[in-house]
């Protein structure tokens, strides 16, 4: 990681001897902060219409989502919202009636290979 960072932000003037030392010197950290909410679109945009449509992709074709699931229940935990009841549905999606095998063949060849 002290490598990556010096090799990525080394210009930009990051610098040290040790990643404490080189992650605190970057500026590009600088320009960015963190919310001072939870209440923030990190969590009540892109999980609903990022994570949630994800999971359920996943759900459709047997393929398991542990830590994708996980996150989307402990955000939901701390902002006290379903974001799951708010989310982008597959129906949403224009794939509410796609069955996997009719998904795997739109993602490996394109939309119109549904038709």
């Amino acid at each position: 990681m002290l490598d990556v960072s010096l090799e990525w932000y080394g210009h930009e003037g990051a610098k040290g001897s040790n990643l404490q030392e080189v992650l605190s010197t970057n500026p590009v950290y600088a320009k960015d902060y963190a919310p001072a909410t939870l209440q923030h679109r990190f969590l009540l945009e892109d999980i609903p219409y990022g994570m949630v449509p994800m999971e359920s992709l996943g759900k459709l074709t047997a393929i398991p989502t542990p830590v994708t699931s996980a996150i989307i229940t402990l955000a939901c935990e701390l902002i006290q919202v379903d974001l799951r009841s708010k989310a982008r549905d597959l129906k949403g999606l224009g794939m509410g009636r796609l069955s996997p095998e009719e998904l795997k063949k739109i993602l490996e060849r394109g939309p119109q290979s549904a038709k």
